[in-house]
């Protein structure tokens, strides 16, 4: 119980997403043992802390935009979401731009995307009837692991790939049961398929691991780099000093690099909370120096894989 626990905590300060953790202990009591409600008290102690810390103290983000719930679009980005995250954990992080085309094709279409979902539960009831499928308790389990700890995240106008990370183990679970059933069957032509299959999305698995590693390796040397010209060419800058950015990139292939953070970066180098920072395009960077020429404002462009001030 200790080690849980402090896993628990150790999670919570990782992860947000482990929020959820103590309702897959819940289920698992349910599923393979017995309720035992005393037991669930600490977690949800811990659990309360975490918020009050969260959102009490730490004035913490909350959903926005695409990332936030609506009642009216809920069932579809439910169900829409579980078949994004699927596709991110068979095909890879690329799946994430084919899930955008679809969704936004059925944003267009909310009809047929409707429809689409009524054939789609049809059609599982279906299939499901005929092989006379049962669930056992390890994939009922697994299916309630994956979307439990997704949860907080299958409402929202979007899916982000970091989402995923701890509800990934329910979705292996439930294959490695898959495969388990499959290879005990007698059908040699089956197996042979299944392995072909495994073989092709393993090595492209592989593929796709080696590519967001290298994209956020770049990011990190990008980041890296901006901060670190600033350190060793500027000790310090004036309080009300304005530093703008042009050009700086927000992403290299999945990886992000400055969506957000410029200003927090800056923050740690100079510990000035007056400094503004923003970042601008060209065409704006332009207008600046000729408008406020020998005040505090810095112009800097990232261009030529480095960062120059613009004069």
């Amino acid at each position: 119980m200790f080690l849980t626990i402090f896993s628990f905590v150790l999670g919570l300060l990782s992860h947000e997403v482990m929020i959820t953790f103590p309702v897959v202990i819940i289920i698992y009591d349910f599923i393979f043992y017995r309720l035992q409600v005393l037991n669930y008290f600490p977690f949800l102690l811990i659990e309360a802390i975490y918020f009050w810390l969260r959102n009490g103290i730490a004035k913490a983000l909350w959903f926005s935009g695409d990332y936030s719930y609506d009642l009216l679009h809920l069932p579809f980005n439910f169900l829409g979401n579980i078949f994004g995250y699927l596709g991110i954990l068979v095909i890879g992080e690329r799946f994430v731009l084919v899930y955008e085309l679809i969704r936004n094709f059925f944003r267009a279409n909310q009809i047929l995307a409707g429809g689409g979902l009524i054939l789609l539960f049809l059609g599982v009831f279906q299939i499901l009837k005929r092989i006379r499928f049962r669930f056992h308790k390890i994939e009922t389990f697994a299916i309630l692991w994956f979307v439990i700890l997704l949860l907080p995240f299958l409402g929202l106008g979007n899916i982000s790939e970091r989402y995923a990370y701890e509800a990934q183990f329910g979705f292996y679970l439930l294959l490695a049961w898959v495969l388990d059933a499959v290879y005990k069957r007698e059908e040699k032509f089956l197996k042979i398929i299944l392995s072909l299959i495994l073989i092709v999305l393993i090595v492209f698995s592989f593929k796709e691991a080696k590519k967001s590693r290298e994209d956020w390796h770049e990011a990190g040397e990008i980041s890296n780099k901006v901060l670190l010209s600033l350190a060793s060419n500027y000790k310090e800058f004036p309080s009300d000093t304005s530093l703008y950015f042009v050009n700086l990139p927000l992403k290299i292939g999945r990886a992000w690099v400055f969506p957000v953070g410029l200003e927090d970066g800056i923050w740690f180098i100079y510990k000035n909370k007056d400094i503004k920072v923003s970042q601008i395009g060209e065409k704006e960077a332009k207008e600046i120096l000729r408008r406020f020429s020998g005040e505090n404002i810095y112009v800097f462009i990232y261009e030529d894989n480095r960062l120059r001030r613009l004069e």
